[in-house]
């Protein structure tokens, strides 16, 4: 930039729209002594040489001499920085819409087990409000439930992993996982819950229909291999005890030749 040197500083790194407002700014100083930017840290738009802005950081400053008043300041590209913002704040805007869509729910634990964080669209199936249990203890919690314990104590003892987890009538799948503090030591630990109800329910479904159409198949089976017909009754009778639970049964055989 020492091509700078001798030139306006408005035709340098002002960008066009501003020229103007730097003007008033340097006029309004030195007529009242007043600048409402000077010694202020700000964040700007400077121009580049070959046009193109860019954000920066500036602190601005004055000083008098007997040769008159001179402006010197202090400017730092902050691109990266603003880039780095910027992919933060849309990855928490993901965040938020998959948190307020889908039925998930993500805690955190301090080392002690205090729950710090609870959000999640997963909560309203359990009749839980967003930060409800925030600042309790997941040992107070799930005091009766041994499981749940055990589940936080790995975590918390650096181990991450994926269990099933049911609570409040729902069906969660849980990853586990330790937060760490900025010296490597364990701070915490968090999780990410997926409400699973209606793919066990699901599952659970065909289940159910896999084992009673085995059943007929048996009954079927009984029937063809049967030397007689009470034996076929009799061995389907067995296998509809299993689709139909009873505890007394009557079994009537009709010869349908003998009408």
């Amino acid at each position: 930039w020492s091509e700078a040197v001798g030139r306006p500083l408005a035709e340098t790194i002002i960008p066009p729209r501003h020229r103007e407002a730097h003007k008033k700014g340097i006029e309004r100083f030195l007529a009242t002594g007043e600048g409402p930017v000077l010694n202020r840290l700000l964040e700007l738009t400077a121009l580049r040489r070959d046009g193109h802005e860019f954000p920066v950081e500036i602190k601005i400053s004055s000083l008098r001499l007997e040769g008159g008043c001179f402006f010197y300041a202090f400017l730092d590209d902050i691109t990266e920085r603003k880039r780095a913002e910027e992919a933060l704040r849309m990855s928490e805007e993901r965040l938020r819409a998959v948190m307020t869509s889908a039925p998930v729910v993500l805690w955190a634990v301090d080392r002690e087990g205090a729950v710090t964080f609870s959000a999640g669209k997963g909560l309203e199936a359990m009749g839980i409000k967003p930060g409800a249990v925030v600042g309790q203890n997941v040992f107070d919690l799930y005091r009766d439930r041994p499981d749940a314990l055990e589940n936080h104590r790995r975590a918390l003892a650096g181990e991450s992993f994926t269990v099933d987890f049911e609570g409040s009538g729902r069906f969660l799948e849980t990853q586990y996982a330790p937060l760490f503090g900025p010296g490597g030591e364990i701070a915490g630990a968090i999780g990410v819950s997926v409400d699973v109800t209606e793919r066990r329910v699901a599952q659970e479904g065909l289940r159910h229909y896999a084992e009673r159409l085995a059943i007929l198949r048996e009954i079927d089976q009984a029937i063809l291999a049967a030397t007689s017909p009470e034996a076929a009754a009799g061995g389907a009778l067995r296998r509809v005890q299993r689709l139909i639970p009873f505890r007394r049964a009557t079994l009537i055989t009709i010869d349908m030749q003998a009408g």
